[in-house]
């Protein structure tokens, strides 16, 4: 029996596998073996252990637990440890997920030792090369031989690329498919206001991390919950947090997507948040110059902004967009079964 390898690295990357452990207990165990690999990217309770209870994960088979490393140093260390991992489990075929380092590594890794290579969520772009994360995109699609696109402008970047149309299949955004398995999502809007901000150009230089936080309390016109990143929370503590912006832990994804279908609006720079909110028909404001994702602007609730002392201009357009808001094709629960029934079909198994 074929074994496939799923690697994961980071809280998005586990969301994102979670369908896919679940159609394949309920619909292709007994067609394939499937092997779990956790970097360790992401690696304390809120980051890790706790997606694995809020959608019923198992423990992975294999965990690094690398920790708080340089990205150079997180990329090599994972690279070392995968290659003694593939050379002991000798995968028919391995599955990177989204843009981390860890995907960055897992693909050179695959590619250096002659394995088949399954990029879920390939053909993602902002063409901005300054992000880690595009970086890594383009580094994994070029070696990659399975292309799982989650939007039609994934399939075409992919193409625009140069990358083999036989191997490019338009899949859809398994994000979508992970939120159909999140307990308890109200519906009821709230009068407040959600942040994540976490790009080193919003959050590294104080003064701009507190222009930005002034900006938004002054414009929000309601309460605004910060759920702050450990390495922003450094740079909150030399400058005076607005009283409207409420500064508060990391949430659990479960609470998180909570608070994201409750809120009257999300501030944001995360990729992720911009397809939730869509998804979750939540008014959304990217705190960005671009988007990986332009379908949440185009069909979805997203509005880029650059300065934030337009956020109210911004917060206007997302309204009114989430009034005719519409889930672009494929963003459906049935995600992970394209995605098995295409490795099937690739593997011929």
């Amino acid at each position: 029996m074929k074994k496939i390898t799923i690697v994961s690295g980071t809280r998005p990357n586990l969301v994102k596998i979670a369908p896919l452990i679940k159609r394949y207990n309920d619909s292709f165990k007994d067609l394939f073996r499937i092997q779990l690999i956790h970097t360790g990217q992401h690696y304390d309770h809120s980051m890790h252990g706790a997606i694995l209870e809020d959608f019923s994960l198992p423990l992975p088979d294999i965990a690094f637990e690398i920790q708080d490393k340089s990205p150079t140093s997180q990329i090599a260390e994972v690279m070392t440890r995968l290659e003694k991992v593939f050379k002991l489990s000798l995968p028919d075929a391995v599955i990177a997920v989204g843009d981390v380092n860890s995907t960055l590594a897992t693909a050179v890794t695959s590619s250096k030792m002659g394995l088949y290579l399954i990029h879920l969520e390939a053909g993602v772009r902002s063409f901005d090369m300054s992000m880690p994360e595009e970086q890594n995109r383009v580094v994994v699609d070029s070696l990659s031989d399975l292309h799982l696109a989650p939007t039609g402008t994934a399939v075409t970047n992919l193409k625009n690329q140069g990358i083999r149309k036989g191997s490019i299949i338009h899949v859809g955004n398994i994000l979508a498919e992970s939120l159909t398995h999140v307990k308890d999502k109200p519906t009821e809007r709230e009068n407040f206001g959600l942040m994540t901000l976490h790009r080193p150009f919003n959050v590294d230089n104080p003064d701009k991390l507190l222009h930005t936080l002034s900006a938004v309390s002054e414009n929000a016109g309601c309460p605004v919950y910060f759920p702050v990143h450990p390495r922003t929370m450094n740079n909150l503590k030399s400058i005076k947090v607005p009283d409207e912006i409420r500064v508060c832990e990391p949430l659990t994804y479960s609470k998180f997507i909570a608070k994201l279908s409750k809120c009257s609006f999300v501030l944001t720079d995360s990729g992720g948040v911009q397809t939730e909110a869509t998804i979750l028909k939540t008014p959304c404001v990217t705190l960005r110059e671009n988007s990986e994702w332009p379908e949440t602007i185009d069909f979805g609730t997203n509005t880029l902004l650059r300065d934030p002392h337009k956020l109210k201009s911004a917060l206007k357009s997302s309204f009114e967009k989430t009034e005719h808001s519409n889930l672009p094709v494929y963003w459906d629960s049935d995600v992970s079964l394209r995605v098995w029934q295409s490795a099937v079909s690739a593997l011929g198994i």
